[in-house]
């Protein structure tokens, strides 16, 4: 008998977790495009200050990512939230700096 792989390892992570250090996170070729317009954004800032103002954590949903190399990873699911809350992330360094 085979020994089967375990393709499933969940963890409940912060999206800083995701975004900290040099991890290289890939679109597959076979995802759609991004396709968030600005009432998904709206949702999504509404959705934070929500949790800031009641001192809360927002679940974001759920993220899934294959490990390729080290520190190389493909996003199979949450592609558009990753981009979104990159973006907003960028900015607001840019912003600051």
């Amino acid at each position: 008998m085979n020994k089967t792989e375990n393709l499933l390892n969940a963890n409940t992570i912060s999206f800083s977790d995701i975004i900290a250090g040099d991890n290289i996170y890939q679109v597959p070729l076979f995802q759609r495009d991004y396709s968030w317009k600005e009432n998904n954004w709206d949702d999504l800032w509404l959705d934070l200050n929500n949790a800031i103002d009641s001192e809360t954590r927002h679940y974001m949903g759920s993220i899934v990512l294959i490990k390729k190399e080290k520190k190389q990873f493909e996003i199979i699911d949450g592609q558009q939230r990753i981009t979104t809350l990159s973006i907003f992330s960028f900015k607001q360094y840019s912003f600051f700096k």
